[in-house]
């Protein structure tokens, strides 16, 4: 078990909790199973190498400025997969936003083909499944709540899975920001901390909705009709009478359009299904809903049964809604964060407690 560094601070003020596990101090093996452990909640991970981790670097220096997680992580090739059943089970609603500052990765996202390379800044939703392969890499990752990013940016679900390409200068200054923004932040005060790293997501924002919703020359918005769609199920998952037909005659378009665009998703009838599980899953989750029954849920997000909803849930996320709610009460039970806590079990508390 990797001793904890704590960063001292010139600011005054609390210091920002902070986390450091490092290969030079405890071993290769030693240092990658802490660190795998560390990560369980976000990833599935497993070395990619016939040399396995011992020759590579480990380094994982993670801090927690109150409204998101920040770390620089270095690593050995690795495989990354985030199944229906770990999403479920590590219960979190956030988002992951990466710079790479040396290597990269391939694979899919929510379904997509995605390939990041060095300079890139990638964006994934941790509620859809992921699936990659990543070469020796260094990065910096924010892991931010939804809540938060909601605040500046309209239609979240548009920013999944896009890549912001580092030959942009947008980009290039973004990378900049989060560079800085990492290696300032052991001198800064807690208070401080938190006002830069809200004001380093709205920075994203900008930067990510430019990606959405403008061609590559900028001049003129591109209109998705299948955003159009999608903001359309969204607003009435709870409405049971949603379907291939009531879209087509809300929305004056006809059936083999609506199919022909929601083919590569699996068909709109899926999609609609999948999108009632995942609002269902987040509300299983969220603390503001604590209160609300897992029926009240069920009916909320469209389901006609609470038979239904129970084997469908069970079906794609490999738990039962009540599994995936007393996992996400567990965090309840620490009120405090601890100096007594491993690496592993505070970076797990940090992430199950960003709202």
């Amino acid at each position: 078990m990797a001793d904890r560094e704590v960063a001292t601070s010139r600011a005054a003020g609390p210091l920002v909790p902070n986390i450091c596990i490092s290969s030079a101090d405890l071993g290769c093996r030693a240092a990658y199973e802490t660190w795998l452990e560390s990560v369980a909640d976000v990833f599935d991970a497993k070395p990619d190498s016939r040399d396995g981790i011992g020759r590579f670097p480990i380094e994982m220096n993670v801090f927690h400025p109150g409204p998101l997680v920040l770390g620089q992580f270095v690593s050995p090739p690795q495989v990354f997969e985030r199944s229906p059943r770990s999403i479920a089970n590590g219960g979190l609603d956030h988002f992951l936003i990466q710079l790479y500052e040396s290597g990269g990765f391939a694979g899919s996202a929510g379904g997509a083909d995605i390939r990041v390379r060095a300079g890139d800044i990638c964006i994934f939703d941790l509620t859809r499944t992921l699936d990659t392969r990543a070469s020796d890499f260094r990065n910096v990752t924010l892991i931010v709540p939804r809540p938060l990013l909601e605040t500046f940016v309209e239609d979240v679900d548009a920013l999944s899975g896009i890549v912001l390409a580092g030959e942009e200068p947008l980009t290039r200054m973004l990378a900049r920001h989060m560079r800085s923004l990492h290696g300032e932040m052991a001198q800064m005060a807690q208070d401080e901390a938190e006002a830069a790293a809200r004001a380093t997501v709205a920075l994203i924002a900008v930067a990510a909705q430019r990606h959405a919703g403008f061609g590559t020359t900028g001049s003129k918005p591109l209109v998705s009709r299948f955003r159009a769609i999608v903001a359309h199920i969204d607003a009435n998952l709870h409405d049971e009478t949603l379907s291939p037909n009531s879209i087509c005659a809300d929305l004056g378009m006809s059936r083999a359009t609506l199919y022909r665009l929601f083919e590569p998703v699996g068909g709109v009838a899926e999609f609609i299904r999948i999108r009632r599980l995942e609002a269902a899953m987040r509300l299983l989750v969220a603390p503001q809903a604590c209160a609300v029954s897992i029926a009240e849920i069920a009916f909320g997000c469209g389901f006609k049964s609470l038979s239904s909803f129970s084997k469908a849930f069970r079906s794609h996320f490999g738990l039962s809604a009540r599994e995936v709610r007393q996992n996400a009460g567990g965090k309840d039970s620490v009120r405090l964060r601890s100096p007594g806590l491993a690496e592993e079990a505070e970076l797990s508390y940090w992430l199950k407690t960003l709202a």
